[in-house]
């Protein structure tokens, strides 16, 4: 019985986040499709899809904060009330390499060889050691194997 409780509650939480909901519910999921394609939701810049997608990534990240903790895991990324600095740093690299991916411009002058692997990665770190990433050493698509 609590059990259900539990699943009943995540999952009424995640009917609140359009995000999760079109993962969950088959006919939100037709509808959403149905949206014109110059809707603001298929600009991956628009402020209200960024709000949308970092919404989506924490609770996303407190649901395995709390399954961590439920599990006794080392790391602690925070609770499922709220992230700590490492959780809220794994939303924003979230955030990054979705913007790497879904931010690029086939029309723009670098579209030749630019990949997402391509991003800049300087504001992402270890988490655990505090470690800089950095960027290739050329572009992807240049590197050799």
């Amino acid at each position: 019985k609590e059990m259900r409780q539990f699943n009943l509650e995540l999952m009424l939480e995640a009917m609140e986040d359009p995000l999760c909901r079109d993962e969950d519910e088959e006919n939100y999921k037709k509808r959403w499709c149905l949206v014109d394609d110059d809707h603001w939701s298929h600009d991956a810049s628009d402020k209200r899809i960024v709000k949308m997608t970092r919404d989506y990534l924490d609770l996303q990240f407190r649901i395995m904060a709390r399954d961590m903790n439920d599990a006794g895991y080392p790391l602690r990324i925070g609770t499922h009330a709220k992230l700590n600095e490492k959780g809220k740093a794994l939303v924003a690299f979230n955030e990054i390499c979705g913007n790497a991916r879904y931010r690029l411009d086939s029309y723009s002058e670098d579209a030749s060889w630019r990949t997402f692997r391509d991003c800049d990665p300087s504001k992402c770190y270890s988490i655990m050691t505090g470690t800089r990433a950095v960027p290739l050493r050329s572009n992807w698509l240049d590197l050799d194997g």
